[in-house]
């Protein structure tokens, strides 16, 4: 059986030593503010390094995350990068310290090197890999540092490491505890080797190790040179702690302001594994004076046949995504930030899974569903206070990537995941202006777009197209949401590449837009097989499709189309195949009456909008030739549409009345729990 870990103490700031106590009065206010941001540029260096070295696609596109924390683990300074390995990474480190500082056999010491990718240990899922070393001054441990990325493969049942065929644990692959994989700043070759040989691309795995722990003795050294060597161990001590203090009191002011009360919000996802079925993830948020408690309770609870599961840890940390972006945006992203909030969850659902659950794809579904419904329940929060700009729709959906594995064009095995689908999700809408197309992913807002010739360099496939804009990918408000993209693989230089996909939301929408705007839209998968795409090439056709309406409006390439979900079961793809992904767009706000006429027009010329959605949502009456707008019947069509909201309306108890006899088939609501109520 697995272990779990019990992390319920683990994502807080400690109470401070008296070592730390007596090091904070060290610290001026002018130090304060040079070396507090020094500490931010050293863990941004270290992250040029990291992305440089590596060979994932996802450390390449700068999806990485690198800390400094505390001697007791706690979360000081950082790259602004993915929030949720920042604070799930202290686990691992309060774990090492309290397990192994004192064991005779193991221990702590200067040079150690230290790896973890157990999910129920700080991981998300597997795929999270860590490395964590320590800093020393002299013989004393006064501080810790974190590299962490998502690692393409983990010697699953299917590659990429993010199987959709997972039942339990035991399918996930390489599931790691905190172990020590080196010594002195030297990796023992042979538990890198032991390492390499559990995955199916040994050479990523390896050279991304060594650049997790380059990384971390970067941060190492420049707080040696540029802090301790400056100023000494006890004002780094001190440095540390009073950036975590500046967070937690600036945070609970910020939290005493805010409107006591409750705020509730229920989010349901379509599928669980690779079956459709109907699940619930209820949050009740309740705020007094300056602490919040986000219970729960109430969720569906595990399913014991897919690897939608996830754990508490990852919830927490999701929330941290929403505090750090959002709420305390201005305040320095420590542990001390989350020191006003709590969390109350029930064991065994599927946000609290047991320590065999397959959680694997439990981030970007089950996981997502409290990263949406915590925005949601702040928005209403905050929506009157000072701080009402900081009210915005939540990022799109975590876009469904792109899982592969096979050999490239040089005969080297490769396996992983794609972030292109990731790294250009639309950001949401907020209370004065558009969501960013295309702006990033919702755990990494500093990630990017990685170069497209680099990639077709090394791995075995080309872009059909990425860089268009999805039309109508977004969802629709007085400001509408930022829109995705659409992108087509090519499997090319190979004879075939195994691909698949997961992702929950096909049938509809899982978020939420804020204050009457609408979700997002749902995903289409696209399988062309059998094409003549490279033939086309081959000829210099002008009839090369550069966007996905030319594939399935114009049917621009020949061949058997299919169009699916984004739960796609790994299948092999030979080379004349195109595989169509979309990134997804984020939230709306506000009344899609209310948006501006011209906005829709600006948005029809920039192919961002349809004419459809122009006239069935927006209500725009235009000159579909010189998309000059008729002011007086777009009026005209919006107060008949009002009208006709009025007529489809009904008093609520009898709407109550008759959907409460309302139920689903059993076979929809088998993964639910007991119905209405989980």
């Amino acid at each position: 059986m697995g272990m779990k870990l019990d992390t319920a103490a683990m994502w807080k700031p400690a109470a401070p030593t008296e070592r730390e106590l007596a090091c904070v009065d060290l610290v001026e206010a002018a130090d304060f503010e040079i070396y507090a941001r020094k500490l931010d540029l050293i863990c941004a260096e270290a992250r040029q390094i990291f992305v440089r070295m590596g060979a994932a696609q996802m450390l390449q596109s700068g999806d990485v995350a690198l800390g400094i924390y505390t001697a007791q683990g706690d979360l000081a300074a950082c790259d602004v990068s993915i929030y949720l390995h920042l604070v799930t990474g202290q686990i691992p480190i309060k774990y090492i310290m309290q397990t192994y500082l004192s064991e005779p056999t193991v221990g702590v010491r200067d040079g150690d090197i230290y790896f973890v990718n157990e999910a129920t240990f700080g991981g998300i899922h597997n795929p999270d890999m860590i490395v964590v070393m320590p800093i020393f001054h002299e013989d004393e441990l006064v501080g810790w540092t974190l590299a962490a990325l998502h690692e393409g493969e983990t010697g699953a049942v299917d590659p990429g490491g993010m199987s959709v065929a997972a039942k339990t644990r035991y399918d996930e692959g390489m599931h790691w505890i905190p172990i020590k994989v080196g010594e002195n700043y030297q990796l023992k070759k042979d538990l890198v080797d032991m390492m390499a040989n559990q995955v199916r691309d040994p050479r990523m795995h390896t050279i991304d190790l060594k650049a997790r722990a380059a990384a971390c003795e970067r941060m190492i050294k420049r707080v040696r040179e540029d802090v301790i060597g400056r100023k000494g161990v006890d004002f780094f001590i001190g440095l540390m702690r009073k950036n975590i203090d500046v967070a937690t009191e600036a945070g609970k002011a910020m939290v005493r302001e805010l409107n006591d009360g409750t705020y509730r919000t229920v989010m349901f996802l379509d599928a669980v594994g690779a079956d459709y079925g109907l699940v619930r993830m209820k949050l009740t948020l309740t705020k007094k004076g300056d602490h919040i408690v986000m219970d729960f309770s109430g969720t569906s609870p595990e399913t014991p046949d897919g690897p939608f599961n996830t754990y508490k840890h990852v919830v927490i940390a999701g929330s941290a995504m929403y505090i750090y972006q959002f709420l305390f945006s201005d305040l320095p992203p420590t542990a001390g930030a989350m020191t006003p909030f709590d969390y109350e969850f029930t064991a065994g659902s599927l946000l609290d899974a047991s320590a065999d659950a397959a959680c694997a794809c439990g981030v970007l579904t089950a996981g997502f569903l409290s990263f949406y419904a915590i925005p949601s329940c702040f928005a209403k929060m905050i929506f009157d206070s000072r701080w009402r700009d900081r009210a915005a729709g939540m990022w799109g959906t975590p876009s469904p990537p792109f899982m592969y594995g096979g050999l490239n064009q040089y005969g080297l095995p490769v396996a992983g995941l794609a972030s292109d689908a990731l790294n250009t999700q639309g950001a949401g809408a907020r209370q004065d202006h558009d969501g960013e197309n295309a702006a990033g992913f919702s755990f990494c807002p500093t990630g990017f777009l990685q170069d497209a010739e680099f990639t077709e360099l090394q791995l075995p496939w080309f872009y059909l197209f990425r860089n268009r804009h999805m039309p109508d990918n977004h969802g629709m408000g007085k400001y509408r949401g930022g829109t995705g993209v659409m992108i087509g693989y090519v499997p090319h230089n190979v004879p075939w590449l195994v691909c698949g996909s997961s992702q929950g939301g096909n049938k509809f929408p899982p978020e939420k837009g804020l204050f009457g705007g609408y979700a997002a839209m749902t995903p289409v998968a696209v399988q062309v097989t059998h094409s003549d795409l490279k033939q086309l090439m081959a000829e210099s056709s002008d009839t090369i499709p550069y966007d996905v309406f030319e594939v399935l409006d114009k049917r621009a390439v020949e061949g058997d189309y299919a169009i699916e979900s984004m739960i796609r079961p790994f299948r092999p793809i030979p080379g004349d195949d195109i595989m169509l992904m979309p990134s997804l767009g984020g939230t709306s706000y506000g009344d899609v009456l209310e948006r501006d006429p011209q906005l829709v027009v600006d948005d029809l010329r920039s192919r961002v909008t349809t004419d459809w959605t122009a006239w069935n949502v927006y209500r725009v009456v235009y000159d579909p030739e010189t998309l000059r707008v008729d002011h007086d019947a777009t009026a005209k069509a919006r107060a008949e549409e009002r009208e006709a909201r009025k007529k489809r309306g009904r008093p609520y108890d009898d709407f109550e009345k008759e959907w409460l006899q309302k139920r689903p088939a059993d076979e929809i609501i088998k993964r639910y729990g007991d119905w209405p109520n989980p």
